[in-house]
């Protein structure tokens, strides 16, 4: 299970007084367990339907076929937003860790199209 997920059953739900109409709006699909992000654990543990159950309507867009095709370089040319931060290593362990906080920076697509591809005069290379 990875980490940012937390995993929970039909079951779990049930012992916590969840009731079968509230249990059949979070488990959308025919499971009997499955992982759910931090923001829908913490409504579960509130005794709340996440508000952002697919039985409330929330979808992710499809994702076009050209889209997944993509690898890192061109998926970061593509992001309206870039993350940036500081990963270094923490404590006395070194494990690697993110320090301070996360900028979203925008990106502006258009900039990005009209400059590529760019001449050799234009590389800023030595």
């Amino acid at each position: 299970m990875k980490k940012n997920l937390v995993s929970y059953s039909k079951a779990d739900l049930r012992a916590r007084g969840f009731t079968e109409e509230q249990i059949a709006i979070i488990f959308s699909v025919d499971l009997d367990e499955a992982d759910f992000c931090k923001t829908c654990s913490d409504h579960i543990r509130k005794r709340n339907v996440p508000n952002l159950a697919a039985n409330y309507g929330f979808r992710y867009p499809e994702q076009p076929s050209c889209l997944s095709e993509l690898n890192d370089l061109e998926e970061r040319l593509v992001a309206l937003g870039i993350p940036f931060m500081q990963i270094r290593e923490l404590g006395r362990d070194r494990e690697y860790g993110i320090k301070g906080s996360v900028t979203n920076v925008p990106n502006d697509l258009h900039k990005s199209v009209d400059c590529l591809p760019r001449n050799v005069n234009d590389s800023a290379t030595i």
